[in-house]
């Protein structure tokens, strides 16, 4: 149960996200965790950041919103984690194959799971486009120091995913929603 669940090294997975926050470029240029302490990491992140988002809701607005889908949320974290980071792993190795014909899926793992880092605050009201915006500065770094690559080159590549991202999830809203 525990390995389904994922909790019990929330403390090593604080504080390499806290070692991300000290140093980002020091930090990714020498990690080299295993998957197994990949996933850890993104469940603590999603973890943190459901309660993060879920407090402001009880505090002003003065009631419980969904709480059973947020117990279920953290059980399931790491399992949605584990998800999540496959298939941005494969996605974003897919676009640095493309474009620079280098291919490592461990580090498009670290990449994508300490990028989710500053999402812990995405929803704490008025920080969604902050912390965005330093999840795409950690990816260009983390695709610079992990795949070796030029910071200009990492940002082409990063913008472009986000943009591909980006027009895909406009495309979705549209086909499904438009016609309504």
């Amino acid at each position: 149960m525990i390995t389904i669940f994922g909790f019990g090294s929330e403390k090593e997975s604080f504080h390499r996200v806290l070692a991300l926050f000290q140093h980002p470029a020091a930090f990714l240029k020498r990690n080299k965790d295993h998957p197994e302490n990949l996933a850890d990491v993104l469940a603590f992140n999603l973890r943190l950041g459901a309660l993060l988002s879920y407090i402001p809701d009880v505090l002003f607005r003065g009631h419980q919103p969904y709480f059973e889908y947020l117990i279920l949320f953290i059980l399931f974290a790491r399992l949605f984690g584990i998800f999540v980071m496959y298939i941005g792993t494969y996605v974003l190795n897919f676009f640095v194959q493309w474009f620079y014909d280098k291919n490592s899926l461990a580090a498009a793992a670290r990449v994508i799971t300490f990028s989710s880092a500053p999402l812990i605050i995405a929803g704490i009201p008025f920080f969604g486009w902050l912390s965005a915006i330093l999840s795409i500065i950690i990816q260009i770094v983390g695709v610079s120091a992990q795949y070796k690559l030029s910071r200009i080159k990492a940002t082409i590549l990063v913008l472009t995913v986000t943009a591909f991202f980006a027009m895909l999830i406009i495309l979705t809203y549209y086909d499904f929603f438009a016609p309504l």
